[in-house]
């Protein structure tokens, strides 16, 4: 539920280990990318990279695993490595799925459903396609549009379109037919010449709705019967020196929240809550260190905003009126993450402890603390629990790892399961079903997968 994750690829990691998020100077973004480029010819030419889905026969076999995604039922996983090879594997088997998205292709980037039963892939070579999750079978024809990292993209809540855009146009596409139902430039009134952040969409709960933000916090409503635009346009009050945005809507579309982040050690950010009805602003613009962040609880009336410094809180609208969040250390804003029924929240931060707090109330309901970092907290589906990654690591530079996925239980929020990894855990993944737990393991550049039944954390047979 947290707004504002990031992923980058394997070039980009390299880059953003050696050089500025945002160079400046004569040292251009262009420089960083042609030096990447570079490292990563010399990484292929050196054996840096490690065999990957181009040569393994298993699931097993996999290293250098970079992203992978569940299906709906957890039966299927989607895989891409370091070397951009995208495949499709049965978890059960550990074989790759026999399907039109095979295990050797090529792929930029991809973007699930909400239901996770179909995948949009972008090609390295160029276009896109959308695929069944548990066929690998194609849905759609071959669609002229680049999916790449600074492109975003959304499903329509019956998966029957898809928006995808990039920083001048977005393209809404029947996925049966591959047929273009509009083309929407992003370039909207009051855009700067070169926008600094890519553009977002989000479709309303019900899909009657598709909202469009530019790169300089410009949001649109559109009708997804016309695809004709719903006025005015509502234009975030960014603070002077922003460079990146988001944006959050209630389900019910009636809600919109518009924020944006001056970088880690920036000064004030903004977040603007507003009536999308009334296309007005619900009071003055909120305002914290580093920025803030906000999503909707499931209610749709009452909003989460997480800042990059101080309390967090959580809001009634349209009265403003709620409750704070208290921090886990004296700096930081805490972290914060939502049940799926919007029950419960639960708040971690430095000091090592996390809180099961009451969503209505904002009451500390139980609390756990350890000598351990929280590195990611999954709430399960049905709102049974939560698993927790610890990194217990205190031998980094001898490359000892300690690692544990622990499993709690609602309300009494006591420990059931733990299972131990001597190995670094870059993260973990819950199937949407709630029956599978995905563990990314493993050194850089030699990452495989691990899989654990969420019911008492042992390995599928």
């Amino acid at each position: 539920m947290k707004a504002g994750r990031r992923v980058v690829r394997f070039v980009k990691n390299l880059k953003v280990k050696l050089f500025p998020a945002r160079p400046t100077g004569r040292f251009t973004q262009r420089t960083a990318r042609l030096l990447s480029v570079a490292l990563l010819g010399a990484s292929l030419a050196g054996g840096w990279l490690t065999r990957g889905a181009y040569g393994a026969e298993r699931l097993a076999e996999l290293t250098g695993v970079f992203a992978a995604d569940f299906n709906h039922d957890g039966s299927r996983v989607l895989v891409r490595t370091r070397e951009d090879a995208m495949g499709l594997w049965d978890v059960a088997t550990g074989a790759p799925v026999a399907g039109d998205l095979g295990t050797k292709t090529v792929g930029d980037k991809w973007v699930m459903s909400a239901d996770a039963r179909r995948v949009l892939v972008g090609f390295k070579a160029g276009g896109a396609r959308i695929f069944d999750t548990t066929t690998g079978v194609a849905l759609s024809p071959m669609i002229e549009f680049s999916l790449r990292d600074e492109t975003h993209a959304a499903f329509s809540p019956d998966g029957t379109l898809v928006v995808m855009l990039d920083k001048t146009v977005a393209a809404v596409v029947q996925v049966e037919s591959g047929r273009r139902m509009a083309m929407i430039p992003m370039d909207l009134p009051g855009a700067e010449d070169e926008p600094t952040t890519t553009s977002a969409v989000i479709f309303s709960a019900d899909g009657a709705q598709c909202f469009l933000m530019n790169q300089t916090g410009t949001v649109m409503r559109y009708d997804t019967q016309t695809w004709k635009p719903s006025e005015p346009a509502l234009r975030h009050p960014a603070a002077p020196q922003a460079y990146t945005f988001g944006f959050a809507v209630s389900r019910d579309g009636k809600w919109i929240a518009t924020f944006d982040n001056p970088g880690e050690n920036g000064p004030q950010g903004h977040l603007q809550i507003w009536d999308a009805a009334k296309g007005k602003a619900l009071g003055k613009p909120l305002s914290a260190m580093n920025g803030m962040e906000g999503c909707f609880l499931p209610s749709s009336d009452r909003l989460l905003i997480m800042p990059g410094r101080g309390e967090a809180r959580v809001r009634d609208l349209p009265s403003l009126k709620g409750y704070a969040i208290r921090q886990h250390d004296e700096i930081e804003g805490p972290s914060v993450e939502v049940s799926p029924d919007g029950r419960w929240l639960l708040s971690w931060g430095s000091d090592r402890s996390l809180h099961l707090l009451d969503a209505a109330t904002g009451a500390i309901k139980g609390s756990q603390s350890s000598g351990a970092a929280i590195r990611q907290v999954l709430v399960s589906p049905d709102t049974s629990g939560c698993f927790v990654l610890f990194d217990n690591t205190a031998f980094l530079a001898q490359n000892h790892h300690d690692f544990y996925v622990v499993k709690l239980d609602f309300p009494a929020f006591r420990i059931t399961h733990s299972r131990r990894f001597t190995e670094s855990v870059q993260r973990m993944a819950l199937s949407p079903d709630g029956g599978r737990l995905l563990i990314q393991a493993g050194s850089s550049d030699r990452e495989r997968l691990l899989f654990l039944n969420t019911a008492d954390l042992t390995p599928p047979p």
